[in-house]
């Protein structure tokens, strides 16, 4: 007999043992894991307030990296030695979408090491991707194509933009 896992089953098998008249000698119980969290199967949960004026809130969001031209199935993981270079505290991906080719990623640092004073961003490969790294206060408009900072989407061309 199946049990739905939240059941007490003490009482259902003193109820079966009545029923039927007889004695359980024997039963096994098999328990199922505890209910995973949706869609956080390999990821790591970033829990901030829910007030985006909360003052934690803002020392938490304030200064970040923003980091473009990442592979669609990029992890947290994968991009662990970036974040550790640049003291990074959480990361966070922005959504894609079916038509996506590129994935973008924001690693959020504390306010006392964040270079303020910087005056460009890096470029890098990564298993064949040109990734291109900016602070926050250098952020710009950016080509949705190939997810460079250096022209916007309506001057991305074929020189630009390679697909496999």
């Amino acid at each position: 007999m199946d049990i739905p896992y939240n059941y007490d089953t003490s009482m259902l098998i003193k109820h079966l043992a009545v029923k039927t008249g007889s004695t359980i000698l024997d039963h096994k119980k098999i328990k199922k894991p505890p209910r995973k969290i949706p869609n956080c199967n390999n990821r790591e949960l970033r829990i901030l307030p829910e007030n985006p004026d909360d003052p934690k809130y803002k020392r938490r969001t304030s200064h970040y990296f923003k980091i473009t031209g990442l592979p669609l199935n990029t992890t947290a993981k994968d991009i662990e030695p970036l974040i550790k270079h640049v003291y990074g505290r959480t990361c966070t991906f922005t959504q894609t979408t079916k038509h996506s080719t590129i994935k973008n990623a924001y690693i959020y640092i504390a306010p006392d090491n964040y270079p303020a004073e910087a005056i460009n961003g890096a470029s890098s490969h990564f298993e064949g991707y040109n990734l291109h790294i900016l602070p926050e206060h250098l952020s710009i408009k950016m080509c949705n194509t190939c997810r460079s900072p250096l022209h916007e989407t309506k001057d991305c061309d074929d020189k630009n933009f390679e697909t496999d």
